[in-house]
């Protein structure tokens, strides 16, 4: 377990993965329940990085199982793993329900060890409350006392300023940072968004130079879904890039990628309806399509009146036929169909 920890550590990955399967099947040969469970997580938290969800779901949701209260702490890691797994695969309220009762126990617990874990949780909360457009509630929760020095919450805050069309204001925040020897994830994810605030700021080959630096910390690792999830514009600058790169491993590389969220592509469409508005009772206004894109943007009603020039029971009456259009009670809610349904794509 030591020896898969420091290569992890490390971003020796395969061979992390080849002694936290030697670890696994002693544990389970000496029903050793603890030595199990942290076997099964190191394994989760890799298969994860290699975007293969399906495993991973199937030894977080073991080790779960395992830890129950007696391990609190593993138990903690396990749901988090889970929740992030759900986020992954899209199922957006199911992991946001996850982790707001994580945060809850959390919150509540006494062990010293908690507060580590109730800060990953919390920047996980940030990354996702940014993700739906819920730009308040992200800013809210980086105010956290405990998140301030966080070298991974300020690549959090970078996210927000490039949500908020602040490029050149993330460039200056995520320059600076420094991450901590072992923090080699943190490191690639520096150099991603570093590349998209490049993209945004329409720096084509600054860009280009910190994706290229990303995929070369990345190689040993073979990660794959530090790059899946970034969206479109990474894997758009990502397939400009393929054929000048001189370093054939390092093409193949990109090339796999490429191929996963191409298969990752195929998968939606295969359980998505052929058309987005077949969802829908009926297809939505112009005006409606506005005022979709500011409410999934965070903005309140009187927000959206003074942007769009209407008065705020206009933008009330949009509101209310918006939810109908989509089935849904909530922001919350018309934010993850108009996601699933692709509606603030164009």
């Amino acid at each position: 377990m030591l020896l898969g920890a420091c290569n992890y550590v490390l971003g020796e990955l395969y061979q992390a993965h080849e002694y936290y399967r030697q670890a696994l099947s002693q544990a389970r040969q000496h029903e050793d329940r603890e030595i199990t469970v942290r076997a099964l997580l190191g394994l989760a938290g890799i298969h994860f990085a290699w975007n293969e969800l399906t495993l991973c779901e199937q030894q977080a949701s073991e080790a779960l199982a395992l830890a129950a209260e007696e391990l609190a702490n593993l138990h903690s890691d396990a749901a988090l793993q889970l929740v992030q797994i759900a986020e992954a695969r899209g199922q957006i309220t199911q992991a946001q329900q996850q982790l707001a009762r994580l945060v809850a126990r959390l919150q509540t617990a006494s062990r010293p060890e908690a507060a580590q874990r109730l800060t990953d949780a919390l920047l996980f909360s940030a990354r996702l409350a940014l993700k739906t457009g819920d730009v308040r509630m992200g800013q809210q929760i980086l105010a956290t006392p405990a998140l301030q020095k966080q070298t991974a919450a300020q690549l959090v805050r970078g996210r927000l300023l490039l949500i908020q069309n602040k490029s050149y204001e993330a460039l200056h925040e995520l320059e600076h940072l420094q991450p901590a020897p072992g923090e080699w994830r943190l490191a690639v994810e520096i150099h991603i968004l570093l590349a998209l605030a490049h993209i945004s700021c329409q720096q084509e080959r600054q860009a280009r130079e910190q994706l290229w630096q990303a995929l070369q910390l990345a190689l040993p690792a073979g990660l794959t879904r530090i790059f899946l999830a970034e969206g479109k514009a990474l894997l758009h600058l990502l397939r400009r890039m393929v054929p000048v790169l001189d370093n054939a491993e390092l093409r193949s590389y990109a090339q796999r990628i490429l191929r996963a969220s191409a298969l990752r592509e195929e998968q939606q469409r295969a359980i998505k309806p052929a058309s987005s508005t077949d969802l829908l009772v009926r297809p939505l206004s112009l005006q409606e399509q506005r005022v979709l894109r500011l409410l999934v943007a965070g903005n309140t009603n009187q927000e959206i009146a003074h942007e769009l020039v209407i008065t705020i029971n206009t933008v009330k009456d949009h509101v209310k036929h918006l939810y109908r259009k989509l089935g849904v009670s909530n922001r919350l809610q018309a934010s993850e169909m108009a996601h699933r349904l692709h509606l603030l794509d164009t």
